[in-house]
């Protein structure tokens, strides 16, 4: 199957409904895998606010860098249609639980699945197209506070062991 070339104004289109797809929230981009979302990154640009002079510029560059690129963000973008109806019903579905959210279950009541019952868990990322630094750093710090807490856990263990050993 091969993709019809892009037009100056197709692209410019597609850049479009990708940035307002990715604006509305990233994780609407969980629907392409992670090659894809890269590939969508570094041809349509949708993670920056660019002018049509700018962007087909960009689009430009970038084709001469990597020719095959077009061709890979074509594949990427094939479900784009499916994936706009996806994120708009995820859209719709939050806005009613947020009118009118789920009522708690009584006290005492659980929710168990038939004996026998297997499901999976499927993990997903996003692919951002620049490293987030505030969040980076947030990670770091979340992990040095961690860290910390077990040293000194651990240095209370060790404590109460010489203690109880005298």
């Amino acid at each position: 199957m091969t993709m019809p070339r892009f037009t100056n104004h197709h692209y410019l289109e597609l850049h479009r409904r990708l940035r307002a797809l990715w604006l509305q929230d990233d994780a609407n981009y969980l629907d392409f895998t992670t090659t894809e979302q890269l590939t969508i990154h570094r041809f349509f640009a949708p993670g920056k606010d660019l002018d049509d002079e700018a962007l087909l510029a960009r689009r430009q560059e970038i084709t001469k860098l990597e020719p095959s690129l077009p061709q890979r963000a074509g594949r990427a973008i094939a479900n784009l249609d499916q994936i706009e109806r996806i994120a708009a019903y995820r859209q719709n579905r939050a806005e009613e639980l947020a009118r009118n959210p789920p009522q708690p279950r009584p006290k005492g009541q659980r929710v168990t699945r038939p004996k026998g019952s297997e499901y999976n868990i499927t993990v997903r990322g996003v692919m951002r197209p620049e490293i987030d630094i505030q969040r980076l750093a947030c990670a770091i710090v979340h992990m040095a506070m961690d860290k910390a807490e077990k040293e000194v856990a651990a240095q209370k263990k060790r404590k109460r062991r010489l203690k109880d050993s005298d």
